[in-house]
């Protein structure tokens, strides 16, 4: 599994230093401009293709900064809107398209102007690299149920995101890390190394946040395609719990079953072969979850459920452990030998 350069180009942009943010691809970022040189680059950037380069401040607090105290590497934006406001300050709406390194910078009319070089690498496909892709998607989905003050929809969104450096982006702008650790990523420009790192920051805050994980492997005397119908059925779901049952079977569809007792989201789903749920009872309180993953194997001439459950505490877990065979697995095996 290997990186190559697809293209690489060299630009001559407006240049502006922001503070306390590193902006990604693929990133929509609100903020104000104010500084008098911030304002005539992003004016000269209007006039224009509406495109400027975005580098993040070494210290915050300096209010004219050099070249030499800005990063070197940043991301060529658009200014999607813009919206001069009464101070004479401009609110800017502006979405990350592309990472760079800066070659040069020069001050003209009052402005940074940067030449920046651009190189995107294309990732040869293959089985290690759907490996990564898993690794992080299935990490993504633990942190995101450790970590309730996080935006669900923006972080649902990359889980489903298929090309490995748009996942990589998208994931880190969205990670819980210092601006040093933001900027680090920034700076790596291949695809795989990037991905890769991303891996090992949630690894490393997944494996030291509380809570336990439940996996069970429970066989079924049905076909993968039967089971998966039965799972987001509403009415069938109802009909082997014995419990009310609501279900919207698409990715971001709600449900709540056992009566109310357990309600949530449905994070991704794959046609016969996988199901992944933001999961709750209804109990706990808002914004918490657990992320539920239950893969359906073809085993034998029926199927194989892999439930993999993370994001519970201890004193759930038993509970849970015991539930999914009595409130799921019984009954469903019961249902299927009427």
């Amino acid at each position: 599994m290997s990186a190559s350069i697809e293209r690489s180009a060299t630009k001559t942009l407006p240049m502006m230093p922001i503070r306390d943010v590193v902006i990604f691809p693929y990133m929509l970022t609100p903020f104000v401009v104010g500084r008098k040189s911030s304002l005539r680059a992003l004016e000269e950037s209007l006039a224009g293709d509406r495109k400027i380069f975005l580098a993040t401040q070494r210290d915050a607090a300096i209010d004219e900064p050099s070249p030499d105290q800005i990063y070197g590497a940043g991301t060529i934006v658009h200014v999607i809107e813009s919206l001069r406001l009464p101070d004479g300050n401009i609110k800017v709406l502006v979405e990350g398209e592309e990472r760079a390194r800066v070659v040069s910078v020069a001050v003209e009319q009052g402005f940074f102007q940067a030449t920046v070089r651009t190189s995107n690498l294309a990732l040869e496909p293959g089985p290690q690299l759907d490996a990564l892709v898993m690794r992080v998607t299935t990490l993504c989905e633990r942190y995101l149920a450790l970590n309730r003050n996080l935006n669900y929809e923006t972080m649902i969104a990359a889980i489903r995101v298929d090309e490995p450096g748009k996942l990589a982006d998208t994931v880190a702008a969205n990670l819980l890390l210092t601006l040093e650790e933001k900027q680090a990523l920034l700076e790596i420009f291949d695809p795989l190394d990037r991905l890769t790192r991303v891996a090992a920051m949630l690894e490393d805050r997944v494996g030291n946040a509380p809570g336990t994980a439940i996996h069970q492997e429970t066989d079924f005397p049905a076909a993968p395609e039967r089971i998966y119908e039965i799972l987001l059925d509403a009415t069938e779901f109802a009909a082997f719990t014995k419990q009310p049952a609501e279900i919207q079977p698409r990715p971001g569809g709600k449900f709540k079953l056992f009566g109310g007792l357990i309600e949530g989201r449905i994070v991704e789903l794959v046609k016969r072969r996988r199901i992944v749920q933001a999961w709750r009872e209804a109990s706990w309180p808002p914004g918490v979850y657990s992320m539920v993953r239950l893969e359906l194997m073809a085993h034998g001439s029926g199927t194989r459920i892999v439930l993999d459950q993370t994001g519970l505490t201890e004193d759930r877990w038993d509970r849970w452990n015991a539930d999914w065979q009595s409130r799921y697995w019984e009954p469903l095996r019961r249902y299927l030998g009427r």
